[in-house]
């Protein structure tokens, strides 16, 4: 996004939020879209972590979606929406009755998803959320009156912008860091949206991180990774800005695993 025409997106911003938070309002989000998400998250690495720092994948939660889609409703969804470039085909095997979905590759571990005999067979699938058929009617002069809306300020501003390298500087002047200009959006966003009557409140409301981690926390597994990934006696530290070997030192690896891994995990669960 463009910075330098604040000024002129600051509305536009708010009245498309509005909007498009409205039309949520009158819409059902189908309960398949997290079903699918927990399928293709889990199943592409077929391991028992999902990513670096990531949590054991809880296949015992798709239990609760046995018979409530059809075979074909999944056949579309896997093959047009979620995996519409083509996956590995040990991942998913689709049958008539069944889908035989890919755990863990290694021990040759499956989890069986049952299909509903046909749409009038589905049975309910659980909601984790409102429907939007249940929300009040908005008001006129308060359209997102009763929503409860987080905003996320995306990166780190302050002292650490220049770390994640969402900072540059022209000649002498004050350097530009995206995470401060994303807090500031969302501080003019968050007016406008309280005007419309939402509750709004912030992941991420000061240039701080929200993890408790900080990059020295992760110098052991980092030079694990760098280990695992092939440089057997990873340096210590970067050497300078273009230093082209920056990658396979600890400090840049433990770097990531703070602000891309710990960060991003740690606002999930907010």
């Amino acid at each position: 996004m463009r910075f330098n025409d604040l000024s002129v997106h600051r509305s536009s911003a708010a009245t498309r939020f509005a909007w498009h938070a409205v039309a949520w309002r009158r819409r059902v989000v189908r309960t398949s879209s997290f079903f699918f998400t927990a399928i293709v998250a889990t199943g592409l690495q077929a391991a028992e972590n999902i990513s670096v720092l990531g949590n054991k994948p809880q296949w015992h939660v798709l239990e609760h979606y046995q018979q409530t889609i059809t075979h074909d409703e999944f056949a579309h969804l896997i093959n047009d929406v979620y995996g519409n470039h083509g996956f590995a085909p040990d991942l998913i095997e689709i049958k008539d009755d069944t889908a035989r979905i890919l755990m863990n590759r290694a021990a040759q571990k499956f989890f069986i998803l049952r299909f509903a005999g046909g749409t009038e067979e589905r049975k309910l699938v659980p909601r984790l959320w409102r429907p939007a058929k249940s929300l009040p009617p908005a008001e006129r002069n308060k359209p997102l009156s009763g929503l409860k809306i987080a905003l996320d300020p995306g990166h780190l501003g302050g002292s650490w912008a220049k770390m994640e390298e969402r900072w540059f500087q022209v000649g002498d002047s004050k350097p530009v860091q995206e995470g401060d200009l994303t807090l500031r959006v969302a501080r003019l966003l968050a007016a406008r949206l309280h005007d419309l009557g939402a509750k709004v409140s912030f992941v991420r409301s000061t240039d701080e991180p929200t993890t408790g981690k900080r990059p020295d926390d992760f110098r052991e597994l980092a030079r694990k990774i760098l280990i695992r990934n092939g440089v057997p006696q990873p340096r210590a530290d970067v050497l300078d800005s273009t230093d082209p070997e920056k990658e396979k030192t600890i400090r840049w690896q433990s770097e990531i695993l703070f602000y891309r891994y710990s960060e991003i995990r740690r606002r999930r669960r907010w």
